[in-house]
């Protein structure tokens, strides 16, 4: 029998494996075995299949998928040159998310056809990615913060004229601008009063402060006339027009025995919406509705430009709904339109219109989940787009 040596086993003196060792953990034989396997397992169209998915990630901003990329396309960076060269790209200014994620495929476009190098590539895309975080984080301190008010403030006779027109005829300024003007004067208690003129023999009225008592409900009321939108401002205003022509005073007091609703709009509740202005089958349809508006209403982006800027897309999402039936991609978007929709299908019934179809799906919408929701909805857009549903359109257009 052979002894173990150094000489025999492929070992050093100190019994561990040496190199060219035919077996043992580790050995060359077990590593070609190794690699064969895998090469076995992952084809060409597995390596295609990855990095194609690695370039759509690179597009969209991923800034480890725009390294793998650009490492596989260009190998690992050269050193930086030691002189300035003239680099053969354009990129616009970085003044927006879409023009920073445009320069971004610019940039590796030009690092594939070898116009710029790996390291030059590197360089461009740390800056195009620091001026889109900074971007994106004015963006939202932008949200955070109220946005200035563009208008320019109303001429005091001005305002006294619109303030003398609704006190004696509840009638508010078109202008929202206007009007919320008209109702801030109205809820801090300011009154015209008299005043000597400037002229001999001449008078004039000047706004003089008074006492005013708290009323939440009324002050709701003025609110909703002033800056509410579709058919819960035009039933503010419609409040406000018939307490004047009863001769009360639209300026003072007027509901401090009510206090306003938890859900949904004073001047409605008023009016008796939705006992007086829904008809039967479907009162138990509208106190539903009603009851699914708050959660609605926190949804909607709190600061001032991001409320108004969700508005229009409302606005925007609505018409296209009716005329077409193609839904928004927010979730949120098109909760709205199917309240809205289904809030002023409720009035168009209470007027006679025949509007059995369209209250239907809007009941099975409200009140299903998952596939039979996406059923009722998909429904309800074939109805839009054939004509039958305007329901949306007239709540964001009504005056």
């Amino acid at each position: 029998m052979v002894a173990d040596t150094p000489e025999n086993s492929c070992r050093d003196a100190r019994g561990r494996f040496g190199p060219g060792n035919p077996g043992g953990p580790g050995g060359p034989r077990r590593r070609s075995d190794f690699r064969r396997a895998i090469q076995d397992a992952v084809s060409l169209e597995h390596v295609a299949g990855v990095m194609r998915k690695a370039v759509m990630l690179a597009l969209g901003g991923n800034a480890k998928a725009i390294d793998i990329v650009l490492n596989r396309v260009d190998g690992r960076p050269a050193e930086a040159p030691e002189t300035t060269e003239v680099l053969d790209i354009s990129i616009q200014d970085l003044n927006s998310v879409d023009a920073c994620r445009e320069a971004t495929e610019t940039v590796m476009h030009k690092v594939t056809q070898g116009k710029i190098n790996r390291s030059t590539g590197d360089l461009l895309i740390t800056g195009i990615q620091s001026c889109l975080a900074a971007l994106k984080e004015k963006q939202r301190e932008q949200e955070r913060e109220p946005a200035p008010d563009p208008k320019p403030p109303i001429p005091n006779n001005v305002l006294r004229a619109y303030f003398r027109r609704f006190h004696r005829s509840g009638e508010l300024p078109e202008d929202e601008h206007e009007a919320v003007a008209v109702v801030a004067k109205v809820k801090a208690g300011f009154a015209l009063s008299a005043c000597p003129g400037l002229l001999p023999d001449t008078t004039t009225d000047e706004f003089v402060p008074r006492p005013r008592a708290e009323d939440p409900a009324m002050d709701a009321i003025l609110d909703e006339a002033a800056s509410g939108t579709g058919l819960v401002r035009a039933c503010a205003r419609y409040v406000l027009l018939t307490h004047a022509k009863v001769g009360k005073d639209v300026t003072a007091p007027q509901l401090q025995d009510r206090l306003p609703p938890e859900f949904g709009s004073m001047a409605m509740e008023f009016l008796g919406f939705p006992e007086r202005l829904v008809r039967r089958p479907y009162t138990k349809q509208a106190r539903r509705l009603l009851s699914r508006i708050p959660a609605l209403r926190e949804r909607v982006p709190k600061p001032p430009r991001a409320h108004r800027a969700w508005h229009q897309k409302l606005a925007q999402a609505t018409v296209v709904f009716q005329l077409t039936g193609v839904q928004p991609d927010s979730e949120d978007l098109m909760e709205a339109i199917l309240a809205l929709g289904e809030l002023t299908t409720l009035v168009r019934h209470f007027v006679g219109e025949n509007v059995r179809k369209e209250m239907r799906l809007f009941d099975a919408i409200g009140q299903a989940k998952g596939e039979a929701k996406k059923a009722a909805i998909a429904e309800l857009a074939a109805l839009a787009r054939s004509g039958h549903f305007d329901g949306p359109a007239r709540a964001v257009s009504a005056p």
